[in-house]
């Protein structure tokens, strides 16, 4: 580990910039989904993953917006259930939009993740909701109907 050794009795001050983490963002960039409107994310890294999250959720229907490291994500005009199978297979951490997939719009449709195994049966024993789920060749579909609304919120049961 890298570290600082500083001799002396003269105070330190100053400013560093911390940069955004990948580990951080994906699952700030999947919440957007959930909001039905635009949200503003600061700090976000330049890196393969976020681009490819980004793509994700365009081709969902939302709207986004990179510039200086902030990404605007407009996510009222969600149109399609279906996240697309290659990013999926690629990047591993897609599966973070299910939930906010099912919490949005009560049902999802997504390819087998890359390491399925591993993942997936993790996932299906953490959700806190009833769904129903069918598994099709190469892909899961996800589906949860309303059981009630709560303001902005709802709850779903199958």
């Amino acid at each position: 580990m890298d570290r600082f050794v500083i001799n002396g009795g003269s105070r330190i001050e100053g400013e560093i910039k911390v940069d955004g983490a990948k580990n951080s963002v994906l699952p700030i960039l999947a919440a957007t989904i959930i909001n039905a409107g635009e949200s503003i994310v600061h700090n976000v890294p330049d890196l393969k993953d976020v681009e490819t999250l980004t793509g994700v959720l365009k081709s969902i229907g939302c709207k986004c917006f990179y510039e200086n490291n902030t990404i605007m994500v407009k996510s009222d005009n969600i149109m399609d259930i279906n996240i697309p199978e290659k990013p999926v297979r690629e990047m591993r951490s897609s599966i973070i939009l299910l939930g906010a997939m099912i919490a949005r719009t009560g049902q999802a449709k997504i390819s087998y993740p890359g390491g399925y195994d591993n993942i997936v049966s993790n996932i299906f024993n953490s959700f806190v909701l009833s769904y129903h789920i069918n598994k099709c060749p190469n892909i899961f579909y996800f589906n949860a109907s309303p059981l009630q609304f709560l303001g902005n919120c709802k709850v779903f049961r199958s």
